[in-house]
This record gives C-alpha cells, sequence and structure tokens, in this order.
C-alpha cells in the first residue's frame, strides 16, 4: 500500500513538470533578452538663412520689384557630414495665379510664369545653371559662393526678370510663407548625396510694365477719288507688357498748313499680326482704333517672350473733291498700350 501511494506521488509531481496541470494562474509574462539598434548615417542639411534682396541688399521679400533689375536669392546652408555631401540647391519660383496651396512650379504654363534656378555640386564643381525660361524672358547673372567653413557655405542666385515677366496686382502681404495671393511663390531646396532635403518658401511682386516703340512714320500719296492708296510698306510696333493688354492708335483729322482737312475715317489699316483687314479710324473722339482689346476688354499675358511685334499697313481712301495738298498738321499718331491691373 505504502509503494502504491509513492507512485501516485511520483505520477502526479511529474504530470506538473510537463505543464499539463497548472498550479496557478500567468496573467502576463515578460522577455527582455533582444534588442533594437539605430544607426544615424547622415545628418539632414540646415537652412541657417535666406532673403530676396535686391542689387543695394535691401530684402524685397514680401515686395514688389521692377523688371529690368538684378535680384538676389541668397542663402546659407550647413551640412554637418561636410560641403561635398550637397549634391543640388535648386530654387523654383512661379507666379501663383491665386493658389497658395501648392507647390504650383510648372513650365508648361509659359516661361513669363516659371522660374527654376541651380546650384550643381554633384562632382565637387560648383555649377550654376537657369534651367527654365530657356528664351531670355528671365536671365542668370553672376553667382557667388562664400565659404564660411568645411560645413556651411553661403549662395547667391543673382537674376534680372524680362520685360514682360508676370506682375503681381493688388496689395501685399506680409508674413512667412505662401500668404499673398497672385504674387510670386519661391521655394528654395537643399538636396544631399542620400537624398535628405531641406526646404523653405516665401514670395514677393512684381510692378507693372508697359513700353512700346515704333518703327517709322507714314507717308501716302494719291490722287482725289482714289480708293486704298496704300504706303510704301508696313511699320512695326514693338511691345512689352506683363499682363493682360490693351493697344490703340488713334489721330485727328489731319490737315493742310492753309487749313484744308482730310476726314480721319478714310484712313484704314491692315495688320496680319493683329488680324485686323481695312480697319478704319472712327469719327467720333477720342478716335481710337484698337488693334488689341477694346475700351473695356484686354488681350491675355504673354505667357512666353519678352516684346511682341505688331505690323500695320496704313492706306487712305481719298475722296472725290479733296483740295490738293500735303496733310501734316494734326497728323501724329497716338499709340498707347496699357497694362491691366488686375
Amino acid at each position: 500500500m505504502r509503494k502504491k501511494i509513492i507512485a501516485i506521488l511520483v505520477l502526479v509531481s511529474l504530470i506538473n513538470i510537463a505543464g499539463v496541470v497548472a498550479a496557478t494562474d500567468i496573467g502576463s509574462v515578460e522577455h527582455s533578452d533582444s534588442t533594437l539598434t539605430v544607426t544615424v548615417t547622415g545628418a539632414t542639411p540646415v537652412i541657417q538663412w535666406y532673403n530676396f534682396t535686391d542689387s543695394a541688399g535691401l530684402s524685397k521679400i514680401d515686395a514688389e520689384v521692377d523688371v529690368g533689375s538684378v535680384y538676389n536669392f541668397t542663402v546659407r546652408i550647413n551640412d554637418t557630414n561636410g560641403w561635398s555631401d550637397i549634391e543640388y540647391v535648386n530654387i523654383t519660383a512661379w507666379y501663383d495665379n491665386g493658389n497658395d496651396l501648392t507647390d504650383n512650379y510648372n513650365t508648361t504654363v509659359g516661361a513669363n510664369l516659371n522660374m527654376f534656378l541651380q546650384y550643381k555640386n554633384t562632382t565637387g564643381t560648383a555649377e550654376w545653371s537657369m534651367l527654365w525660361p530657356t528664351g531670355g524672358e528671365a536671365t542668370l547673372g553672376t553667382c557667388g559662393e562664400v565659404v564660411i567653413d568645411d560645413y556651411t557655405h553661403n549662395l547667391t542666385f543673382r537674376f534680372t526678370p524680362g520685360n514682360q515677366i508676370r506682375h503681381t496686382p493688388g496689395a501685399y502681404t506680409v508674413g512667412a510663407g505662401w500668404n499673398w495671393e497672385r504674387s510670386w511663390n519661391f521655394n528654395i531646396s537643399v538636396v544631399d548625396s542620400t537624398n535628405l532635403k531641406a526646404w523653405v518658401h516665401d514670395e514677393y511682386g512684381i510692378y507693372r510694365y508697359s513700353s512700346i516703340s515704333v518703327s517709322g512714320s507714314v507717308t501716302i500719296s494719291g490722287a482725289p477719288g482714289q480708293n486704298w492708296c496704300e504706303a510704301p510698306s508696313s511699320i512695326d510696333v514693338t511691345c512689352s507688357s506683363n499682363g493682360n493688354y490693351s493697344l490703340y492708335v488713334n489721330m485727328s483729322d489731319p490737315r493742310t498748313s492753309s487749313g484744308d482737312v482730310l476726314n480721319n475715317e478714310t484712313i484704314g489699316l491692315n495688320s496680319t499680326a493683329a488680324s485686323k483687314t481695312n480697319e478704319h479710324f472712327p469719327s467720333a473722339a477720342p478716335y481710337r482704333l484698337y488693334l488689341y482689346g477694346s475700351g473695356s476688354t484686354y488681350a491675355a499675358h504673354k505667357t512666353s517672350t519678352t516684346s511682341f511685334v505688331t505690323d500695320i499697313l496704313y492706306h487712305c481712301d481719298i475722296p472725290l473733291g479733296q483740295p490738293t495738298g500735303t496733310y501734316d498738321q494734326y497728323n501724329n499718331l497716338y499709340y498707347v498700350l496699357t497694362t491691366q491691373d488686375a
């Protein structure tokens, strides 16, 4: 009997050791022998400061600038991995057209609406370039680099906006980042050898600009009753406008020195560029003959080139009985280009 009891006790002990029967609840366990190791291989570049200035060094962030003048983007960059770790510094700028929500640099909408400047350091030798525009709508100037130490450089990008770079209507808004609608937004980004990036963004504006030049005066001759007395050749009107625009020409009734009058309605023009055929001056003041737009409408802003040329060929339908003479009094042609403030 004693042996039987001992055998039962041994069997129970073996069952407990095998885990078949648990003596108590096991609510939680802990294991702390495994590990996790993080190796930081390099630091992200840091933009320590930046500015957008005129040639005198005055900041033009949140301010308007002139076409045809030199401006600077200046940025100080630090990389604790050494300057050779920097591969690109890219500056993109674009007319936001009222949308500050996204980085909408886009060459397809036009060279007068976007710009892309680049500092390339992939070979260790600095290369400066203007990737866009490529047709002279803006031009890259002499850029500069100042070495502060092995990790920190100052870069200055110089550029000149062209005559038809889109102007920015309305009042400017001061503040960090993008909050001025219909301004020029810009983004400065730094890319290192492992594709780590740092960036900043801000904005500026551009004043309206309009210019006009005419290749020469017009001389027409003919007899009374002769229609379509044509000038020997056309003249060219060259304009620049950095917004929507209108262009008209007007003139009073020309006269001789003795006072004979030629009705300005007898004078007309053709223009291939402006799609005008046999357009005559109106009889009522202010005698405006519009080539583009009207008194209340405007042609669309030129999204490329720095100017546009309009050919004009004048003619005169000389009435029967018109006194002979040279009608060179009150004969000025007034060409008026207007850039819309919108």
